[in-house]
C-alpha cells in the first residue's frame, strides 16, 4: 500500500493527503493541526515549504510523492 512506501500507517497518511489536498485547493488548516510524527515527514517538510515559498514545484513534488503518481490531484480527487 502507498503509506507503507512511504512509512505511514493508514491513519497517517490519510491525515497527511487530506492536509495535502486542501492545501493544494488553498487550505492550510489542517496543516497546523497534524501530529509531530507526521509534520516531520518528507511530504511534510515540502508542503511546508511551499507554504513559506508560494513555489508551486515542491506542491507539485508532495503529490507525486504522497501518491506515488503525476497526477495526483486526480488521484486524491478520488479518494476524497
Amino acid at each position: 500500500m502507498i503509506w507503507e512506501r512511504l512509512e505511514l500507517s493508514k491513519d497517517q497518511w490519510f491525515q497527511l493527503a487530506r492536509a495535502f489536498y486542501d492545501l493544494a485547493h488553498g487550505d492550510s488548516k489542517k496543516f497546523s493541526v497534524l501530529s509531530s510524527d507526521i509534520v516531520d515527514h518528507p511530504v511534510a517538510r515540502l508542503c511546508h515549504r511551499y507554504m513559506e515559498s508560494g513555489n508551486r514545484d515542491l506542491l507539485d513534488e508532495a503529490g507525486r510523492i504522497l501518491t506515488g503518481s503525476r497526477q495526483w490531484y486526480v488521484y486524491l480527487g478520488r479518494t476524497f
